[in-house]
């Protein structure tokens, strides 16, 4: 019996060993088809939850930041680019035309006093020398002159000016043999002077002022015993009207009024006599031919 129960113990025994074995395989193959469900549920409610929204951020106040003095590093000076030269036509030449207008003419003398009751008008002649600055050139080289006369010209425009040498050549002469009872020869000359033009382009009109000295020899049978010398400086005004021909002449005629310190007819040089008796005023009426001859001069600085 004993046999017997031992038997029996160690068949329960090994039953048991054998069949504790599988139950545990069996679990561990069922527990993943229980977990599964689970955590797919729990991924899909992780994706399905709203995500936080971000929190604007505040912006940051910024300290002022206290500026170093930067030391300035020598800068390296770069070699400047050429500009390109520009046409010989637009830079300002040394010497421009400008030439010269000869005028001469024949002209009438009238005299006051005892000298015009005798004898109406005594002949003479003018001639006159200016230097031209044809407008075509102030145009072209317009920029070229200084400021300053060009703020007094405003606009490009014809200038004529006299040399100071061209006044020490005489720019009247009186030659009036005695036709009746007086003869008149002298000479005068125009040092000082200057005029404007209201009208200019291929009709002008100038108005001048000058303070011409005249010397005459006059002879007469009877106003006076021998000959007179007259001698006196004076202030002249005259208007004239000039027509352009063509480029190189031109024809003026005009009008000049000459006034003078009385002299008395018949006295000397330093004589004073009253304006019934004496030379005080000339009247000049002329008529001019101009040629211009070319010239080339220094543009002014």
């Amino acid at each position: 019996m004993a046999r017997a129960h031992r038997s029996l113990i160690i068949t329960l025994g090994l039953m048991v060993s054998l069949l504790l074995p599988m139950e545990l395989f069996a679990q561990d193959n069922a527990q993943p088809d229980s977990v599964a469900p689970a955590e797919s549920e729990i991924v899909i409610a992780q994706q399905q939850r709203p995500r936080p929204r971000r929190t604007q951020q505040r912006p940051r106040t910024q300290r002022p930041r206290t500026q170093r003095p930067r030391t300035q590093r020598p800068r390296t000076q770069r070699p400047r680019t050429q500009r390109p030269r520009r046409q010989q036509n637009t830079r300002c030449p040394r010497m421009v035309n400008t030439p010269v207008q000869i005028g001469m003419g024949p002209a009438a003398q009238f005299i006051s006093g005892p000298i015009q009751q005798d004898q109406v008008a005594h002949l003479g002649g003018q001639l006159a020398l200016t230097g031209v600055m044809l407008e075509e050139t102030m145009r072209k080289h317009w920029r070229c002159f200084p400021v300053k006369y060009r703020r007094l010209l405003g606009k490009p425009q014809e200038v004529r000016a006299k040399p100071l040498v061209a006044s020490l050549v005489p720019s009247e002469l009186i030659v009036s043999p005695k036709i009746k009872n007086t003869g008149i020869y002298g000479i005068g000359w125009h040092l000082i002077g200057f005029g404007i033009a209201p009208i200019s382009g291929p009709v002008r009109f100038d108005l001048k002022l000058s303070l011409p000295v005249k010397y005459m020899y006059i002879h007469s049978d009877t106003l006076f015993d021998g000959p007179m010398h007259f001698l006196r400086p004076g202030l002249e005004g005259k208007a004239e009207l000039e027509f352009m021909v063509t480029n190189d002449f031109l024809l003026s005629l005009g009008w000049a009024s000459q006034l003078f310190i009385p002299q008395r007819v018949g006295g000397r040089i330093m004589e004073l006599g009253s304006i019934g008796d004496s030379i005080w005023h000339i009247g000049q009426a002329f008529v001019k031919f101009h040629i211009r001859v070319p010239y080339e001069s220094a543009l002014p600085r």
